[in-house]
């Protein structure tokens, strides 16, 4: 089990990226994100998740991001991984003191990115082909048993705790 990856989901589920979900998956090696499109970009009302793959070496060495939501701006993970200074691409680029938190925050913002950009597994779509990704996202995502499992709440059973009244003498 690595330390550092169980210490940083804790702080994430007490202090959450706006508009962000992570879970980890059967392994803390395995880091999956779901977000929201944001309000004013060309993803606003979209759904989409993608996967974090930590080294056993993590926080020596960087994960490997993919998406898995079909969204029109990175290629999903059947087409491999994508490129980033903060991701195992560029391990010259990679400084250990980056965490899930600052690695998800750089990924979302370069996925809201207007400008071209060469990098590998970057789509660079004509906005006007963004919207049908992402009418589609909240579809695509509820036809995946990994969405249902860890981010669609209302699969989850609910845990109520009843408090009995303790009656005063």
């Amino acid at each position: 089990m690595n330390k550092r990856l169980q210490i940083e989901y804790k702080k994430l589920v007490k202090e959450p990226i706006p508009d962000c979900v992570v879970r980890p998956g059967e392994s803390l090696l395995d880091c999956y994100f779901c977000f929201q499109g944001s309000i004013g970009t060309h993803f606003e009302g979209g759904s989409y998740m993608g996967r974090l793959r930590f080294p056993s070496e993590y926080p020596w060495k960087a994960p490997a991001i993919f998406m898995i939501t079909p969204n029109g701006k990175f290629r999903t993970e059947g087409a491999g991984p994508i490129c980033t200074s903060f991701s195992h691409y560029h391990p010259e680029s990679w400084n250990p003191a980056l965490s899930i938190r600052t690695i998800l925050l750089g990924f979302i913002s370069m996925f809201y990115d207007d400008l071209p950009s060469h990098s590998v597994g970057v789509l660079n779509l004509p906005y006007v082909d963004l919207k049908r990704f992402v009418d589609d996202s909240h579809s695509f995502n509820a036809q995946t048993p990994l969405y249902k499992e860890l981010f669609q709440e209302d699969t989850k059973p609910v845990c109520v705790i009843i408090k009995r009244k303790v009656a005063k003498k």
